[in-house]
């Protein structure tokens, strides 16, 4: 995916996604662009930069 041209599924980053983490809500920005949300209430201390990376890299290449 990207520069390293590695392709992430939803399997590499499932058990991220489960603990709600960030998802895509179903907003849009004016540009178009899906809305990615990161609750407040997540377990975001507990997630390490490298999932944290994965699970945006996920979902920036879903397609909208």
């Amino acid at each position: 995916m990207g520069e390293s041209g590695c392709t992430l599924t939803v399997i590499d980053v499932a058990d991220t996604l489960q603990t709600r983490y960030a998802f895509i809500s179903g907003g849009c920005a004016s540009s178009g662009a899906p809305i990615i949300t990161f609750p407040s209430n997540s377990r975001s201390a507990d997630v390490s930069e490298e999932e944290y990376r994965e699970v945006v890299t996920y979902l920036t290449s879903i397609p909208s």
